[in-house]
C-alpha cells in the first residue's frame, strides 16, 4: 500500500509501497518496511508520522535500514509501530 512520511509538518517521503506486517486495529503492535532510493533524510530512532492511502496514520520509529541487493541502489528500511494504527 503506497504511503507518506511525515516529520513534523515536514514530508519526508511520498508514494512510497509500505508493507505493514503484525496488523490489528485492537493492537498497538506492528511493524513493518519500506523501499528507498535515498535514506540520507531517514534517522535511526526518529520517530516519524505514516500515513497510509486508505487514510489510517500511526507513528512509526525507524529501527533498521539494510542495502537491497536484488534492486542495486535501494535501501530497506525497517520501523515499528509506537502506538495503534488507526
Amino acid at each position: 500500500m503506497k504511503g507518506d512520511i511525515r516529520l513534523g509538518d515536514k514530508d519526508i517521503l511520498r508514494g512510497v509501497e509500505v508493507d505493514v506486517r503484525d496488523e490489528s486495529r485492537e493492537l498497538e503492535n506492528w511493524q513493518g518496511i519500506f523501499t528507498v532510493d535515498d535514506p540520507s533524510e531517514l534517522i535511526m530512532g526518529e520517530e516519524y508520522l505514516l500515513k497510509l492511502a486508505d487514510g489510517r496514520t500511526g507513528r512509526i520509529l525507524i529501527s533498521g535500514m539494510s542495502s537491497s541487493s536484488r534492486s542495486g541502489t535501494t535501501t530497506v528500511v525497517k520501523f515499528t509501530g509506537t502506538g495503534s494504527l488507526k
